[in-house]
């Protein structure tokens, strides 16, 4: 469990960052790049992390509806980024609903990590 240990720290990581960004953002203020940027780093290196132990013969359950969800705030996540490469904010019911996913699986996966 030391690997589910290593994925939430990055991915909690990850939901501050991004919780940074998500201010600024409904704020219609501009984020730097390199702060998302270390938010699509992190997401992806404990989002693999999680996908390597959910994958393992035997894992939880619960270890694949935290990746499940985890997909889902990915794929909002390429949404907002298409809005950032139109240099336009996206609306900030997307951007809750990012982040509601984000936090959904980091549930879900504190759940499955230490258990």
């Amino acid at each position: 469990m030391v690997i589910a240990l290593s994925a939430f720290a990055l991915l909690s990581a990850t939901a501050v960052v991004g919780a940074m960004i998500g201010l600024k953002t409904i704020k219609s203020e501009p984020s730097p790049a390199l702060m998302s940027f270390l938010h699509f780093m992190l997401a992806g290196v404990g989002a693999t992390l999680l996908a390597e132990i959910a994958f393992r013969a035997g894992a939880d359950g619960a270890l694949k509806i935290a990746l499940y969800v985890f997909a889902a705030a990915a794929a909002g996540g390429f949404v907002l980024l298409s809005f950032r490469m139109m240099e336009t904010y996206p609306p900030t019911f997307l951007v809750i609903g990012h982040a509601l996913a984000g936090v959904g699986g980091l549930g879900v996966l504190a759940v499955a990590a230490l258990a």
